[in-house]
């Protein structure tokens, strides 16, 4: 068989589980990694700076504190476990990029990435199968800003994350408000909150955990919680285990100079709001001939079957793009498929049935209650909790879930969020 080249774009967790699937069959694929920064690991890399500059944003949404949310257990990968050294149930981020690192050291990946190498156009190339198109790579060298190079590939794997461009509502009366609007991609230390009354909204992880890290500094902090409340913010209030001065309140409907209304009428006064309301989805650098689009504010992609192939064009395929509580690990489950759809042993339903399948499942999800912008989220119950996509993903393509084992035990850790998030991290025992 023809030796196969593929473009990865993106080395943070996904494009490197990528290349380390692709690299380990020589014979089959050749592969380069483009990476605009001069490092590994993605949003893992943590920095004091949030610029947004020509739509390409400046590495890093980490804050300070942050440790994960998924236990030790089910935090490494199948094939690289974690060091003896991380005792600890839930990890800090600087521990998590050290593993990160030391990962592609063992398998030798980085001798396949173009640091400091911007992809700045992909442009489909026809060839006689219309749903295996090649696709022209065009890139920029970022220490120069002069174009590297471009090259004609085979594939194109898109990994280059999805907590870059910050997903912000449109409130009304933002313009007047007179206090401080961030969102949490720039959210990094707490003492800027001290003494003030801020409003969160949003109450998925981030923001349950920037409001365990604000709270100490802040005079007040309310949540807007939102109709689905699916860490039981409300619940854990009405027991008594959030701080007298944290109250979950409605979504805001409106700001005025230091007021919000809220959906249910009522008022709060405060200083500043932070925005958790997650992030959109941005390619700026795949042209119109890639046949890709992003709707409802940049939070939904297609034409995409499984979250991850292009239902026309199949050798343009993305990693990691459903926003899930697994996801550090989910490209083990998705990277064979990879592999499966290039090398032509996994037979693809039509075009038409592709798009049919997504169409499906958002209205599926409507019909739940769940809105546009949910349309890749992993956080509800199921078919759309974090395990049912790559068990669904495993059937599909005939593989392995090896993600499988831990979904009991990771269970047992959201069960404990949704009943006491300020201390779920405190316990040791999950098994």
């Amino acid at each position: 068989m023809q030796m196969i080249e593929v473009a990865v774009i993106g080395a943070g967790v996904s494009g490197l589980i990528a290349t380390r699937f692709l690299a380990a069959k020589p014979q089959l694929f050749s592969v380069d990694v483009y990476e605009r920064a001069d490092f590994i690991g993605g949003l893992w890399v943590y920095t004091d700076k949030m610029a947004i500059d020509d739509n390409y944003p400046a590495h890093g949404c980490l804050y300070k504190s942050l440790m994960t949310n998924t236990h030790r257990s089910c935090l490494g990968w199948p094939d690289f476990s974690l060091p003896d050294s991380i005792t600890e149930s839930f990890v800090h981020h600087t521990k998590v990029l050290k593993y990160i690192e030391a990962y592609a050291d063992h398998y030798k990946l980085k001798k396949y990435i173009h640091f400091s190498t911007l992809v700045t156009n992909v442009s489909r190339i026809d060839s006689e199968n219309p749903h295996r198109p090649r696709w022209l790579v065009e890139t920029l060298d970022v220490s120069t800003a002069r174009p590297s190079k471009s090259k004609v590939y085979d594939a194109v794997i898109v990994a280059n994350g999805h907590y870059n461009m910050p997903y912000q509502p449109d409130i009304a009366g933002m313009e007047r408000f007179e206090g401080e609007i961030e969102h949490s991609r720039n959210y990094r230390i707490p003492e800027p909150y001290r003494g003030k009354r801020v409003l969160i909204v949003g109450a998925m992880p981030s923001g349950f955990d920037i409001l365990k890290d604000i709270h100490p500094y802040a005079r007040r902090v309310y949540v807007c919680a939102g109709e689905h409340d699916l860490f039981n913010l409300r619940g854990q209030c009405d027991a008594g285990l959030l701080p007298a001065h944290v109250s979950p309140v409605a979504h805001v409907a409106s700001l005025s100079a230091d007021t919000a209304t809220l959906l249910d009428g009522s008022t709060v006064c405060v200083d500043a709001v932070l925005f958790c309301t997650g992030y959109r989805y941005a390619f700026p650098f795949l042209d119109a001939t890639c046949g890709v689009e992003l709707e409802h504010a940049g939070k939904l992609v297609r034409p995409l079957f499984k979250h991850m192939i292009h239902a026309r064009y199949h050798t343009l395929l993305f990693l990691g793009l459903p926003s899930s509580p697994i996801e550090f690990r989910v490209g083990y489950v998705q990277a064979p498929i990879v592999l499966k759809v290039l090398d032509g042993s996994l037979e693809l339903p039509s075009e038409a049935e592709m798009i049919a399948a997504q169409t499906r499942e958002i209205e599926d999800r409507a019909a739940r209650g769940q809105k546009p912008h949910h349309a890749h989220c992993m956080s509800f119950p199921p078919p759309y909790d974090a395990y049912s996509y790559p068990k669904d993903l495993a059937q599909f393509g005939g593989i392995e879930n090896v993600l499988e084992d831990k979904k009991d035990f990771h269970e047992a850790v959201l069960k404990q969020m949704k009943e006491n998030y300020f201390a779920f991290r405190d316990r040791n025992n999950y098994s």
